[in-house]
């Protein structure tokens, strides 16, 4: 059976961005990583936390043979977003920090979501 929601993703916002190996020139952007499917924004130039008014959507569609299954497979799956500097013209890019959570919360879960970046290791 074909399980599937919605993914409406607008509005991306980072504060408190801390990156102590990117430089004066590097500028921010996320990727999101939907359980493969890739979203990446525009490069950020504006000063301070970075916002963006970036939209995608799309379906997610799982082949699972009860709902019981689907719900498994939705636990084990996952959308991580990550955001990055991107050095200008060098095509360098630095993690600033990521996250990750699996897809049953958000396919379950409130329609806005915080979400807190770990910094990279």
């Amino acid at each position: 059976m074909e399980w599937s929601f919605f993914v409406r993703l607008s509005d991306v916002s980072a504060k408190g961005l801390s990156c102590p190996h990117r430089t004066p020139t590097s500028m921010p952007f996320f990727r999101l990583d939907f359980d493969g499917k890739i979203i990446q924004s525009e490069l950020n130039t504006a000063a301070g936390d970075p916002t963006w008014s970036h939209k995608a959507s799309f379906e997610y569609r799982l082949v699972e043979p009860t709902a019981q299954d689907a719900i498994a497979s939705l636990c084990l799956r996952s959308a991580t977003m990550q955001v990055l500097y991107a050095e200008a013209g060098s095509g360098r890019e630095v993690l600033a920090g990521r996250c990750t959570v699996d897809l049953f919360s958000l396919a379950s879960g409130s329609c806005t979501l915080d979400m807190y970046l770990m910094a990279p290791d």
